[in-house]
């Protein structure tokens, strides 16, 4: 078994005209009693090791997608017409649905839901599965601190069109309608000005409009 060591100039130089040639690692690490990995190394920049590791956490991803996907694909299926008549009177009291354009991410989409009561907003996340939770500090003595649940595109996808809403049944036609484009990745100058309009939109559904007076005034 060959030990590591450090290559001269002259076996350096060697080392390509052989690979030149069509020899082939081993065959030139026996030739120049060096390791297999320093001959790569030298030919191709980085060791073997770090091809291995390399493939092997590509391969983890593309698993990890799959899984995730199959996953989602499951729990739409699994998604009752309870749940989603119970997730649509949640969203429309409680819910926000949201389409900016981040400086840093690009544009966004999401549902937040937020509430007082922490055991709703574990149902919802155990639920679906999804979702990032939050904790808010009540800021004034007669407010009551608050939760909440931020679910994004990957999710939003297949849970929008199975929802029943009523209030924010035209926020959700919009996000369909930017995620579509969205799926696409596309970059031109009509792709922007849809997303635009389609962000003014729900800025516009979104926008709160005047109190009302109670019956006493």
């Amino acid at each position: 078994m060959t030990t590591a060591r450090r290559l001269t100039e002259q076996e350096l130089t060697q080392l390509q005209e052989l690979r030149a040639q069509g020899w082939g690692y081993r065959r030139i690490s026996k030739h120049l009693a060096c390791s297999r990995e320093a001959v790569r190394y030298r030919l191709m920049g980085q060791t073997a090791r770090h091809h291995v590791l390399a493939r092997s956490k590509v391969n983890k991803r593309h698993r990890d997608q799959r899984r995730f996907i199959q996953k989602l694909e499951a729990l739409t299926q699994s998604l009752t017409d309870r749940e989603s008549g119970y997730l649509s009177g949640i969203i429309d009291g409680e819910g926000c649905l949201r389409l900016y354009h981040n400086a840093r991410s690009g544009w966004m989409v999401s549902l937040v839901i937020v509430n007082t009561n922490r055991e709703l907003i574990d149902y919802i996340k155990n639920l679906l599965q999804a979702g990032k939770c939050y904790f808010s500090e009540a800021r004034n003595a007669r407010w009551k601190s608050s939760y909440r649940i931020q679910l994004y595109s990957t999710t939003l996808r297949w849970l929008l069109p199975q929802l029943k809403l009523i209030v924010k049944r035209e926020q959700a036609a919009v996000l369909i309608e930017a995620l579509r484009l969205l799926k696409g990745r596309c970059n031109t100058e009509q792709y922007r000005q849809e997303l635009t309009r389609l962000a003014a939109r729900m800025k516009e559904l979104n926008h709160r409009g005047p109190a009302c007076l109670t019956l006493n005034q």
